[in-house]
């Protein structure tokens, strides 16, 4: 029954995100990134110096994605959304798979399928949809990565530098294996997305330092300052409307940024069995989210919080009938998209209520990214598990 029922809900949000996605206007990003790829195979230059102040994707990202110049206007828009649900649904498996064997949960068929139809459900897939973003691939090399980090350690560093094409979803997947499995694999991805880098950059007959202080520019125009955060899922902005003035908000981030990463980083090391280590990467997933520049389609990589929230072995609610509240709120309020339907009934005459709904999404983060932590705190220690 929860798979038949999830799986209606899923394959309802979905038609929704194709229906919008028909409109003339859909999948913007995915044809700004089909611009800087066709300079970049077409002409061999340098796209960073061409697109000034608007590629904010790192070099690896163009021999990621190179393929996607390939196809015409009018294939990409037909191939593009059943492949992205595929991938996003792939992804979501694997990271199940994970989740439940560190955890010792064993799902059957019909549950993992409703699992994974409630990360299709939710608004950060329908949005990914909507906009034409490759988040769904970079979230899948990830999942390999993590799934991979214990037992094959080259291919895991290899789907990590991959997935470094989105750095924030790499970086919160890097955190997770750094923290669990050790720095072997996560050294090796970097000499591969170094490697990777500078092949790019002998393409362009630039240098990768020149091409890395280009990209670096490109980033902090985009991102940086009062007025270039809002709309993003970081916890940044709603800092800076709290404290009301810009310089002392960034200083209240930059610490809570760092002494959450110390407090993840300490309680990882005190609490080394498997769930714990499930513990810890979804805390990894959730930080990421947290202090990066996220859009609201990243919310995909949230969704392992979701199940962790669902499972009692995932020990954050102990409570039977709460954590069924808990759960039944979360996943209503991805799947209807609550800040979008606020925006939607309340124009921004109504300032204080339009503005305040921005927040509801970062708060709902930092909520459970705290949740999580309070449960490795409590969690009793346990010897680590053997290996293998």
């Amino acid at each position: 029954m929860p798979a038949v029922f999830w799986t209606a809900v899923a394959a309802l949000s979905l038609s929704g995100a194709v229906v919008i996605s028909l409109q003339p206007d859909r999948l913007q990003d995915l044809h700004q990134v089909r611009d800087w790829l066709h300079y970049w195979v077409t002409s061999g230059l340098d796209p960073y110096d061409h697109f000034k102040g608007q590629l904010d994707y790192p070099p690896i990202a163009f021999l990621v994605l190179w393929p996607l110049a390939l196809p015409s206007d009018a294939t990409i828009a037909y191939w593009f959304l059943p492949s992205a649900i595929v991938v996003t649904a792939l992804a979501g498996w694997v990271l199940l798979r994970w989740m439940g064997e560190r955890m010792y949960v064993d799902l059957v068929r019909s549950e993992r399928i409703a699992l994974v139809a409630l990360m299709l459900a939710s608004n950060g897939a329908r949005l990914s949809l909507w906009r034409g973003q490759t988040v769904a691939l970079s979230l899948l090399l990830g999942a390999f990565a993590m799934r991979w980090s214990r037992r094959r350690p080259y291919a895991a560093a290899l789907a990590l530098a991959l997935c470094s094409f989105k750095p924030h979803i790499a970086l919160g997947f890097g955190m997770a294996i750094l923290l669990i499995e050790g720095a072997d694999v996560i050294l090796l991805a970097a000499a591969i997305t170094l490697s990777l880098s500078l092949l790019f950059a002998v393409t362009t007959g630039n240098s990768l330092l020149g091409i890395g202080l280009e990209y670096v520019r490109n980033l902090l125009t985009m991102y940086n300052g009062p007025d270039r955060v809002r709309g993003m899922l970081s916890i940044r902005f709603v800092i800076n409307d709290l404290v009301g003035s810009y310089t002392p908000a960034t200083v209240v981030y930059v610490v809570l940024a760092v002494v959450s990463l110390i407090v993840l980083v300490r309680l990882s090391r005190r609490r080394r069995d498997t769930v714990s280590n499930a513990q810890v990467a979804v805390a990894c997933f959730l930080w990421s989210i947290l202090f990066l520049p996220h859009q609201l389609y990243n919310m995909l990589f949230a969704v392992p919080a979701l199940w962790l929230l669902m499972w009692p072995e995932g020990g954050l609610i102990s409570n039977r009938t709460l954590r069924g509240v808990v759960v039944a709120a979360y996943v209503l309020f991805g799947v209807i998209g609550v800040p979008g339907v606020i925006r939607m009934l309340f124009t921004p005459e109504f300032d204080w209520i339009y503005y305040t709904s921005y927040h509801l999404n970062p708060l709902r983060i930092a909520a459970v990214f705290v949740l999580v932590l309070w449960a490795l705190y409590r969690r009793p220690r346990a010897q680590p598990d053997a290996p293998g």
